[in-house]
């Protein structure tokens, strides 16, 4: 479930995970025009962590275009959340035990 990042807000929502707020939108919306205030990032809804994400920063006068590449490859919808600055942590967790 947690590959698929929009669903998995919802659940982490409805458990009391603090979560950003944001939404889910078309990448050729995404490419068109700014979808949050900058800074945000935006993310395939269905890859690891950091494949196809873009931090769009107050510099970035236009959203990445590279998000209308013909080869574009991980799918037609990204989450679109504001930028939180620090660190992304993963762990492993096999039954109830996390990896070490």
């Amino acid at each position: 479930m947690a590959m698929q990042k929009d669903l998995a807000k919802i659940l982490f929502r409805a458990a009391g995970v603090p979560t950003p707020g944001g939404m889910v939108v078309s990448r050729t919306a995404a490419a068109k025009e700014h979808v949050l205030e900058r800074p945000y990032v935006l993310k395939p809804v269905s890859e690891g962590s950091s494949v196809g994400v873009f931090i769009v920063t107050k510099d970035h006068d236009h959203p990445p275009q590279e998000l209308t590449r013909e080869d574009w490859e991980f799918g037609e919808r990204v989450l679109a959340e504001p930028f939180i600055a620090g660190k992304e942590l993963t762990c492993a967790v096999m039954g109830t035990k996390p990896s070490t």
